[in-house]
C-alpha cells in the first residue's frame, strides 16, 4: 500500500520503518499494518491511491470547464446574455483646452 508523507514540519524519521526518513511527499510502499498505524495521522499522512483519484478528478473538472467557458466565449458576447439588456452607448465630447462647450 502507498502512502504519502505530507506532514507540514517536514522530513520525519519513522518509527515502524525502522526509523526510516521519509521526505516531504515521499511516497513509501507499506504493509497494511502500518499503513493503519500511519493514515490515523491525518495532517501527517495520505492514502495515495485517493490522492491520486483525487487530483484526476479536479483536473479532468478543470479542464471541462475551460473548454464549456471558451465555448460559451466564442458563440456570445456580454450584450448577447439572454436576460440582460444592452447596455446604451455612451458618447462622450471633449473639448481642447480652454474650450467651452
Amino acid at each position: 500500500m502507498k502512502i504519502r508523507n505530507i506532514n507540514p514540519a517536514g522530513a520525519v524519521h519513522v518509527a515502524a520503518l525502522d526509523m526510516r526518513p521519509v521526505g516531504t511527499g515521499e511516497v513509501v510502499d507499506v504493509t497494511e499494518e502500518v499503513a493503519a498505524l500511519l493514515l490515523i495521522q491525518t495532517a501527517n499522512w495520505e492514502l495515495v491511491s485517493r490522492a491520486e483519484a483525487a487530483r484526476e478528478f479536479a483536473e479532468k473538472a478543470i479542464a471541462d470547464h475551460l473548454a464549456e467557458l471558451a465555448e460559451i466565449s466564442a458563440t456570445s458576447s456580454l450584450v448577447d446574455i439572454p436576460g440582460i439588456e444592452p447596455v446604451e452607448t455612451v458618447t462622450v465630447v471633449t473639448t481642447g483646452e480652454g474650450e467651452v462647450q
